[in-house]
């Protein structure tokens, strides 16, 4: 096994002053905004997007007394749905051993390498 190591890094290494000799890379860095770019990007702000951008967080939209009502007649007419329900975690004896055994093939190969 060392001698696969051994050969891989060589290899990798081979590649490391290639790769330094190819130049800038191909998404340099965009020019600076100009100040009538920057005026169109200041009169386009609305408040609105800010909700949209990733990673915005805000209060989420709670329901109100009629959807809670609806969803508990839901519930009653339909007992099924509760196994729809999130956060039910119930592995049958198959899928807890599926995961254990990859578990165990991920150490032995952790181990090995």
């Amino acid at each position: 096994m060392t001698s696969i190591a051994r050969s891989l890094s060589v290899l990798l290494a081979l590649g490391l002053p290639a790769a330094a000799q190819s130049g800038p890379p191909a998404h340099a860095a965009p020019a600076p905004l100009g100040p009538a770019e920057r005026a169109a990007l200041e009169t386009a702000v609305r408040p609105g997007l800010e909700d949209l951008r990733a990673a915005a967080y805000g209060p989420g939209g709670g329901l109100d007394a009629s959807e809670r009502a609806l969803l508990r007649e839901a519930a009653s007419r339909h007992p099924e749905l509760a196994d729809l329900r999130a956060g039910d975690l119930n592995l049958s004896d198959r899928e807890v051993k599926i995961i254990l055994i990859t578990a165990g093939i991920v150490i032995v190969i952790a181990l090995i390498l």
